[in-house]
């Protein structure tokens, strides 16, 4: 009995391959946009708690300290909100190149398993075809057989 081999098999073993790359990239891209996202969490917080400070008697100098600070976050919030936008757009990057790789992926997959159940049936028809060839050839040598065993008792009788 024959064995089904798969010629592509190394381009699937290799798509597979690509396939776990670009879904590892895909994870490092997401837990980067995740931890930009804390941090803008952490600016807005922080921003928050400088708007209201812990008692109403400021001196000048904590008062220009505070709106310096309050200057430093805003601008840092600025450049976090485009950090986190950035990391979105690399996250959808490498999700379009994860989904693209798996499409191929699947796709030869898909040739696979076709060529697989193609192999089945023929397997199936041959085995049929020497049934039948058994049955044909069992059938003409009792034929034979039969008629053999009749001239021979036509003949003495």
């Amino acid at each position: 009995m024959k064995k089904f081999k798969f010629r592509l098999q190394r381009v699937l073993d290799y798509r597979n391959l690509l396939k776990k790359e670009k879904e590892r990239v895909l994870a490092r891209r997401a837990a980067e946009l995740h931890d930009a996202q804390e941090r803008l969490t952490q600016i807005l917080t922080a921003q928050d708690e400088a708007l209201w400070p812990d008692r109403m008697e400021l001196t000048m100098a904590e008062l220009a300290l505070t709106g310096d600070y309050k200057r430093y976050l805003q601008d840092l919030l600025v450049r976090q909100r485009l950090i986190v936008l950035q990391a979105a757009e690399a996250v959808e990057a490498a999700r379009q190149a994860y989904v693209e790789q798996a499409i191929e992926t699947k796709t030869l997959e898909n040739v696979k398993e076709r060529r697989f159940r193609d192999f089945k049936e023929d397997e199936r028809r041959g085995e049929r075809r020497e049934l039948d060839r058994f049955t044909v050839t069992r059938y003409r040598f009792k034929s034979k057989l039969s008629g053999k065993g009749e001239h021979s008792g036509g003949a003495n009788g």
